[in-house]
């Protein structure tokens, strides 16, 4: 317990065991409670998410020798009080809002010692499906006769093949729906159906990976969703309501929290993407930012497959970190595969950590419902609270009222202004253990979703603030 908070955790273990006298091979052993511990750590969109749980050996009867496979789902709530009956109580509708994981087991793991005796259960979200899966033999069609399909149905047809992936429902941004691989795809890998060959050895996630590059998005698993989105939605976009946003109070119910800024000084570098048109018989090229001298900073480094030929051929370039893809034919649809990669690779140079042990935001919230790239913000305290939300308009007035000349607070709430969608979440971490002393625990590391810039040296003209006055 923590606070008024009474948290508790629930696990559903689905067990398919060896056909050793069984009667149906297929029948599934499910085994659900509160465990002795649960960890779920939530990363970001291209890697896999991943839990560990422990049980008390007698509430696992099983030998892990004769299990053939399993799927978890794990649940944390606020139990409001020491009611053992909480969770059966629970509806589906209410459990769902409880998950913080649905996934396979990867190991199953006993563990004896002086003090007890467990049975230890580790592994990854949905995405281990479209990792440890190839793709099935034949072509990836773009087309259903005459008709385009859109990028959405194209994966949806893909991640259908997957026996235990094809109840996953497809979640889109409203701006990626209209998207048709046909309109930008070259007919090159097979001239008379335009379709798309399947690699030998090619994962299912590679592929999924591929396609959402050239569509210029990204693919994420969460829960029991394949969620599609544009990067600028989750980095850069200045549209978000002020509800959407997550909120603490630094020193009220934040347990611990640092921020680190980088202060290097780094060239702004640019995104070059070449790509062949088959059809038109020439080679297209797209710079993101197109203008040099706006090239904001990023973290060449982070660039995937960039070996020390392609660094140099980068330099030479115009300091443009260099990508290929295949078979688009639309300079606009490689334009946002050149955005959309300069948003994944540039660099953050703020970071942070937060951790917590309440179960809930400043507003209330469960932090359960917390996802990759939410946006958060940080009030220092309850009488002053950050204004980095509002408009410029309400940044200016909030300034003058708390003592601020106009040309002052015009001149912060610009700053503050390009600052407007600061953080996002990046990793998130629940712990809870049964316990004494252990209870929730809430982690998470946090990135700027906007660089800040470095200014030329002060010059006479500088507000000067009397330290300690």
């Amino acid at each position: 317990m923590s606070g008024d908070h009474f948290p508790t955790a629930w696990l559903k273990v689905h067990l398919r065991l060896e056909p050793v006298g069984q009667p149906d091979p297929d029948r599934l052993i499910r085994l659900e409670g509160v465990p002795s511990k649960l960890a779920v750590t939530k990363n970001d969109w291209n890697t896999a998410d991943t839990f560990t749980a422990e049980l008390d050996l007698e509430d696992f009867p099983f030998d892990p020798a004769i299990v053939r496979g399993a799927t978890v789902e794990a649940f944390i709530a606020d139990a409001g009080s020491l009611d053992p009956g909480f969770w059966p109580r629970q509806t589906l509708d209410q459990m769902r809002s409880h998950a913080v994981i649905l996934g396979v087991v990867d190991k199953i793991e006993n563990v004896f010692d002086e003090e007890a005796r467990k049975v230890k259960l580790s592994g990854r979200d949905y995405t281990a499906y479209f990792l440890d899966a190839e793709m099935l033999p034949g072509p990836i069609s773009f087309m259903e006769g005459t008709r385009k399909l859109t990028f959405v149905e194209v994966i949806e047809r893909i991640i259908a093949e997957h026996p235990n992936a094809k109840d996953l429902k497809v979640v889109a941004d409203p701006d990626v729906l209209a998207i048709c691989p046909a309109d930008y795809k070259a007919r090159g890998e097979d001239p008379e159906t335009g379709s798309r060959k399947r690699r030998e050895g090619e994962v299912i996630w590679e592929a999924l990976q591929e396609i959402a590059l050239e569509a210029g998005c990204i693919v994420y698993v969460e829960l029991d969703q394949v969620r599609i989105r544009l990067p600028e939605t989750i980095f850069v976009d200045q549209s978000l309501d002020e509800s959407l946003f997550w909120r603490w109070i630094l020193g009220k119910n934040v347990t611990s929290f640092s921020m680190r800024r980088l202060m290097g000084r780094q060239h702004g570098i640019r995104v070059l993407v070449s790509s062949y048109d088959v059809d038109g018989k020439r080679t297209l090229s797209a710079f993101w930012p197109e203008n040099p001298l706006e090239a904001t900073k990023a973290e060449i480094s982070a660039a995937p497959l960039l070996d020390e030929e392609k660094r140099e051929t980068s330099s030479r370039q115009g300091d443009a970190t260099p990508f290929a893809v295949r078979n688009i034919k639309s300079q606009t649809q490689l334009t946002a595969i050149a955005k959309s990669l300069f948003e994944l690779l540039r660099h953050h140079e703020t970071e942070g950590e937060i951790e917590t042990d309440d179960m809930v935001d400043s507003r209330g919230r469960s932090v359960v419902e917390i996802g990759f790239g939410d946006p958060v913000i940080f009030d220092v305290s309850e009488g002053l609270a950050s204004i980095v939300t509002l408009d410029r308009s309400g940044q200016i007035q909030a300034l003058i009222e708390k003592g601020y000349d106009r040309i002052t607070a015009q001149d912060v709430a610009t700053a503050l202004n390009a600052q407007r969608v600061p953080f996002y979440f990046k990793m998130i971490e629940h712990r809870w253990g049964s316990d004494d002393g252990e209870g929730y625990t809430f982690r998470a590391e946090i990135r700027a979703r906007r660089q800040v810039g470095v200014d030329a040296p002060p010059t006479e003209k500088a507000l000067t603030l009397t330290l300690g006055g």
